[in-house]
């Protein structure tokens, strides 16, 4: 019967160099978490914009106009996306 588990891979393992990713700093994972607070808040205003002109609460706002709140939603998206995995990361 075969064995389950190579002694020489665990060999291997504890003998591999161990990556450090850096340790976190005291000013890297405040400045990710406030990146990150700021990249919500874009995405949320703007989508709170859009949605209260759907839900007819400013019908005096052609839909239109909030067209350019998109493009502040992807920016919001990919500050978020960038990150969150900074602070995966740290």
């Amino acid at each position: 019967m075969r064995a389950m588990f190579d002694p020489r891979f665990a060999g291997r393992i504890q003998r591999a160099q161990q990556v450090d990713a850096g340790s976190p700093d005291l000013l890297g994972v405040p400045l990710h978490s406030i990146l990150h607070t700021w990249g919500l808040a874009f995405v949320v205003g703007a989508n709170v914009a859009i949605d209260v002109r759907v839900l007819g609460l400013a019908r005096a706002v052609p839909a239109l106009a909030l067209d350019r709140y998109f493009t502040i939603m992807w920016v919001g998206f990919w500050i978020d996306a960038v990150s969150g995995v900074a602070l995966l990361m740290v």
